[in-house]
């Protein structure tokens, strides 16, 4: 890929734009949000990094008394996900889930991360799964031999691996709230990913996996290694992370916080 050198006037045509943006054009996106959180009931967002952003905006511009309507209301999970029975012991293995020919994937940040991960004498088997995943990791897999490259999948595969494995990796350049995230802790693993809201919410200061530093390979290898660290010296347990998530993105759950969300009565039916 080449990276062309912006030149003054593009320079100055983008500090023009971002002032622009800045100054007149996001107090009129601010009037819109502000008008759209107050005219409904309530406002939800799948990740609850991205609702936390949301509540914070609202404060800053003047608008404080609505954040209590912003809510995190997670995307349900196949029933499938949140029953299958938990694995006693995992395997020593990642596993990273994709449409990996998207740019939003960043299959570039994936392949770099591995290579570090090797380099530091890394001992996890990698699994990659996805559309794409065969084209873009092909090479990766002949280079570094504990990846394997499976390429799509059918559902019950995938879930069966995820199962199996320690930790979920996301290399996304941005998420609203990755479902595979929430299928995996359903399972009993951990997530690591890029410094995002949607990832970041998700994992709670380290309770449930980590998110890198920087959008960089030497960070995200980081994470992931202090990741494997704390599975090796037994801090995770899967029969917890499940029983806590579960309850939270099946979707007899999420229905169920819907409805309270809205003061609505929960009818339960035979």
């Amino acid at each position: 890929m080449t990276f062309l050198q912006p030149t003054f006037r593009g320079k100055l045509g983008a500090t023009k734009h971002w002032l622009d943006r800045a100054i007149f054009r996001a107090s009129e996106e601010h009037r819109a949000l502000v008008a759209n959180t107050a005219a409904a009931d309530i406002t939800t967002f799948g990740g609850l990094g991205p609702a936390d952003e949301f509540r914070h905006l609202l404060r800053r511009i003047g608008a404080g008394e609505l954040a209590e309507r912003v809510n995190w209301l997670p995307y349900p999970v196949p029933h499938s996900f949140c029953s299958r029975e938990l694995s006693t012991g995992r395997l020593d293995r990642i596993i990273a889930i994709g449409r990996w020919n998207s740019p939003q994937k960043n299959a570039a940040l994936l392949a770099s991360t591995v290579r570090q991960l090797s380099n530091r004498g890394s001992r996890s088997r990698i699994v990659i799964i996805g559309q794409g995943a065969k084209e873009r990791f092909s090479v990766l897999a002949r280079q570094v031999r504990n990846v394997q490259v499976l390429g799509v999948q059918p559902r019950e595969r995938i879930r069966d691996l995820m199962a199996e494995s320690r930790t979920l990796l996301l290399s996304s350049r941005w998420e609203g709230s990755p479902i595979v995230a929430n299928e995996m802790l359903a399972l009993g693993g951990t997530v690591v990913g890029t410094p995002i809201p949607s990832i970041s919410g998700l994992v709670a200061e380290t309770a449930y996996g980590r998110v890198s530093s920087y959008h960089n390979p030497h960070s995200l290898a980081a994470a992931v290694s202090k990741e494997s660290d704390a599975w090796d010296r037994g801090e995770r347990n899967p029969q917890a992370i499940a029983a806590y998530w579960r309850p939270l993105v099946s979707p007899v759950g999420v229905a169920q916080r819907l409805l309270a969300l809205l003061s609505l009565p929960i009818v339960h039916r035979a």
